[in-house]
């Protein structure tokens, strides 16, 4: 049999953009409304983090996809010449009638790579607004938006049908009788098509406060265990977290679809789940 020779490549660039949230197409309350005090300035901006990924076979020759260099090269004329330093909304062309949302900029940087590409194939765009705030694009209708939270728990991790001793021998440390704690931090991944009105996948301040409401407020600085009603007879393992917290949420984000949530427990390990259906691979 012979080996699969697809590889994935990434490079990402930073850039440093301004816009402003002026059509329109909104009224000035609908404007406010949708997008918040964005909407009552002249402008404001974010140091973007773009990441590109493409995937091809490995040539036999060189041992590489594609020249690095040559992704660099069109990333800086593609991406960085256009938007670097500049109000996006008033000096970039394609970019002047649209709103300036994430979910806008995954598809524009995916219009302006996948076209030029010749010795491998564009994979996925993903545009951070910043580390807790991004987008993923892989081309059609459907973006994938996440928005990141944190919260500290602490739990111990006990099975009551298995005697102590096993408990110990199971879970170790873990299984310490008073408990202990985590910094967690809470990955939620909607998809769908964003709003031809206003460039959204969904209105982020709801959103917020639909986590802030079950989430923060049940679980942030609480003995999971102890303090709620949903571990009283679950084990608070970080993967029945996130089947708990997927159950809390699945309907909480319309017109939008929870897509993942990835519940980081340390630095070393984050576990993700995505409901019943299959799941779509992330950058």
């Amino acid at each position: 049999m012979s080996e699969p020779k697809t590889v994935y490549l990434t490079r990402r660039i930073e850039i440093s953009s301004a816009h402003s949230y002026s059509l329109d197409t909104l009224t000035e309350e609908e404007r406010i409304a949708t997008f918040g005090k964005s909407a009552a300035t002249h402008a404001h901006g974010h140091n973007y983090d773009v990441r590109v990924t493409v995937k091809g076979n490995v040539d036999d020759e060189t041992g590489m996809v594609v020249n690095i260099k040559s992704i660099d090269a069109l990333m800086k004329e593609r991406i960085d010449e256009q938007l670097d330093h500049r109000h996006y909304s008033l000096e970039v062309e394609k970019l002047k009638n649209v709103w300036p949302t994430l979910e806008t900029l995954g598809p524009f940087v995916w219009n302006e790579m996948a076209p030029c590409l010749e010795e491998c194939e564009l994979h996925e765009v993903q545009v951070f607004e910043n580390e807790d705030f991004y987008v993923n694009y892989q081309g059609g209708n459907m973006v994938y938006l996440t928005r990141v939270y944190r919260f500290a728990a602490a739990h111990r991790l006990h099975n009551p049908q298995l005697s102590d001793e096993e408990n110990r021998e199971l879970f170790g440390k873990c299984n310490n009788l008073h408990g202990h704690g985590h910094n967690y931090t809470l990955e939620i991944t909607l998809c769908g098509e964003p709003d031809p009105r206003t460039n959204c996948l969904v209105d982020i301040g709801a959103m917020d406060a639909a986590i802030e409401e079950r989430i923060m407020k049940p679980f942030d600085h609480v003995h999971l265990n102890l303090d709620t009603e949903e571990f009283r007879g679950i084990n608070p393992s970080s993967e029945n977290i996130v089947k708990v917290f997927w159950g809390l949420l699945e309907d909480a984000f319309p017109p939008a679809d929870l897509h993942r949530i990835r519940l980081w427990e340390t630095s070393k390990s984050y576990f993700d789940y995505y409901g019943e259906k299959d799941a779509v691979a992330l950058g």
